[in-house]
């Protein structure tokens, strides 16, 4: 019975905070994903030589600490950027909760949360523009080949060195004998008297210079990779780094989108923990409600003299006995996981191994119905007890919390 219940709290943890404590870094995901850390930037590098199979992965703090004064770039590598495109979307959600109590112990402790030529004759001209169209026609159809060979999203290291050869041949071998054709078709076309004739090509040259312009651009990013910064986040910030691929020159739908999550933890030396508090609060709430006769009252919905909340919580370490499982005493203050606004718990914690008791006192908005009203209601089914108003006082409580660790050192 007590496994069961503790198997159930488990699971509530994990629909309430999933982006923190249930997924980790394991299998294909370790080879999609690899981190950097230097000193505090931290670069998330994502190798799409094995994105085969991978599409959600979370970094999660047993892997790398990412903190509100960390600077977070990432860096693709191995992605085949001649064939398609990559669409980048950051989210940002923020564990209110964590938020909250990250910002109650930075006041309490008085910091401050921080917050890239040949002369020929005339003779000549009819066989040099002719050479020069073949020449355009020819390194045309040589790009198309060269595309041709690399279809796939993510590329082998083979592939990308030989992705890095043709990007030196066209940059500087069909640049150079285009410039070269064209310069001698000119000087042709001058000592003909006929310079007119090469401008209906004019277009077609300067066309497969840009293309060997974009080849060179794009075969750059798929040879060196592309680094973009995420930059620093605050605290309790749960950021999704999502990647789309998008073939180019096609309208075809966005193909499967690689997401990468991670969590944002403060600097302050704080273990968190969540699970239940109990608390000796009355938890009292009214719902407005229209009567027959047109009158705006107030029924009372909930009335119970205890309250419980799912609670994410924050603690200082105070002492630390070692032991084969090490206890922990340590100063906490905590903060409702789905209102973390309502109410602020504040005591000492016990903790063994992950599992942590929580002692002290509680303070929230407590709603005290106003003048009784009494209600009679239509075709004679009764009277029912409504209000005319209701207010809200800040009271004190104590409160008895178990919860389990989500993050902070052992």
């Amino acid at each position: 019975m007590h496994s069961a219940r503790v198997f159930q709290l488990a699971a509530l943890v994990c629909a309430a905070l999933p982006q923190v404590v249930c997924t980790s870094l394991t299998g294909q995901g370790q080879r999609f994903v690899s981190i950097q850390q230097k000193s505090s930037q931290v670069e998330i590098i994502l190798d799409w030589s094995h994105a085969a199979n991978v599409e959600n992965v979370r970094v999660t703090p047993s892997l790398v600490r990412i903190t509100d004064r960390t600077t977070v770039s990432y860096t693709v590598k191995n992605f085949n950027f001649l064939r398609f495109g990559l669409q980048q979307s950051i989210q940002q959600d923020t564990v209110a909760a964590y938020a909250t109590i990250v910002n109650l112990w930075s006041e309490i402790l008085g910091l401050r949360i921080p917050p890239g030529a040949i002369p020929l004759g005339a003779s000549d001209f009819n066989s040099k523009l002719g050479a020069w169209v073949d020449k355009i026609d020819e390194v045309s159809h040589q790009i198309d080949k060269f595309l041709d060979s690399y279809t796939t999203i993510g590329l082998t290291n083979t592939q990308v060195d030989s992705i890095r050869s043709g990007m030196a041949d066209f940059d500087q071998r069909a640049r150079e004998e285009l410039r070269q054709a064209r310069s001698e078709v000119r000087r042709a076309a001058q000592d003909a008297g006929d310079i007119n004739r090469i401008a209906l090509w004019e277009g077609d040259h300067a066309s497969v210079l840009r293309a060997i312009d974009t080849l060179v651009v794009l075969g750059g990013l798929s040879v060196n990779g592309m680094s973009k910064s995420i930059g620093t986040k605050g605290a309790g910030v749960v950021v999704t780094l999502k990647l789309s691929p998008i073939p180019r020159g096609s309208s075809a739908d966005t193909l499967s989108p690689k997401v990468v999550s991670y969590f944002v933890e403060t600097t302050l030396p704080l273990t968190a923990h969540v699970g239940l508090a109990f608390s000796s609060l009355d938890n009292v709430d009214f719902s407005a409600i229209r009567t027959a006769a047109g009158q705006d009252l107030f029924a009372r919905i909930t009335d119970n003299k205890s309250t419980q909340d799912l609670v994410l919580f924050g603690s200082l370490r105070l002492f630390r006995f070692k032991a084969e499982t090490p206890v922990e005493l340590a100063l906490t203050l905590g903060a409702p996981v789905a209102k973390p606004n309502e109410r602020i718990y504040a005591g000492g914690s016990i903790r063994i191994g992950r599992v942590s008791l929580t002692f002290g006192g509680t303070s929230g908005l407590v709603n005290t119905a106003g003048s009784q009203v009494v209600d009679s209601i239509a075709q004679g089914l009764g009277v029912r007890q409504l209000y005319s108003t209701f207010t809200s006082a800040r009271k004190w409580g104590v409160f008895f919390a178990g919860s389990f660790v989500i993050l902070g050192k052992d």
